[in-house]
């Protein structure tokens, strides 16, 4: 015969993040405040959301005169459909 209970604290971290979720991913400090209880694993929305990308470094080397840095199209026109 199978089982088909589910642990208790599979059951209580499903509920932890479903208040996390529903608040729009708080804080942990949020939801102790409210007396709810934090998750215990992480939240993919909100490591998504710390993350920074990191700036592009200046790799071009400014123009000083005229014609030191031309912008040409070498595509030519394109036809819109």
């Amino acid at each position: 015969m199978i089982d088909y209970t589910i642990p208790k604290t599979l059951l209580t971290n499903q509920i932890n993040n479903l208040w996390h979720d529903r608040l729009g991913h708080p804080g942990d400090s949020v939801l102790i405040h409210l007396g709810l209880p934090t998750p215990n694993d992480n939240c993919l929305v909100c490591e998504t959301n710390k993350a920074h990308k990191q700036p592009f470094k200046n790799h071009f080397e400014p123009a000083f005169s005229t014609l030191d840095c031309v912008h040409m199209d070498v595509v030519g026109p394109i036809n819109p459909l």
